[in-house]
């Protein structure tokens, strides 16, 4: 299992494509257009039954939000920092 902390982050990101989504006036019909990914697994993302999307399926749907992904690395609570 993921560290609690780490799932929460990853459910706001499902929230902000989401939001984008909504922001751009897209229905989930016209993201599955656009992304090439069925309208009922957007669904399933969205609501958190699907909880482990492929990279592919995040980058997707982003784009056809005109957004794109980026990571950081940041230490675990409790790990010494490294540089």
């Amino acid at each position: 299992p993921i560290p609690h902390g780490v799932y929460l982050a990853f459910r706001r990101a499902i929230h902000d494509l989401k939001a984008a989504r909504e922001m751009a006036g897209l229905s989930l019909a016209d993201v599955a257009e656009r992304s090439g990914i069925d309208k009922a697994a957007l669904s399933r993302l969205e609501t958190g039954v699907t909880d482990n999307p492929t990279l592919e399926t995040l980058l997707r749907y982003a784009a056809a939000v005109g957004k794109q992904l980026s990571w950081t690395l940041t230490d675990l609570p409790g790990e010494p920092a490294t540089t």
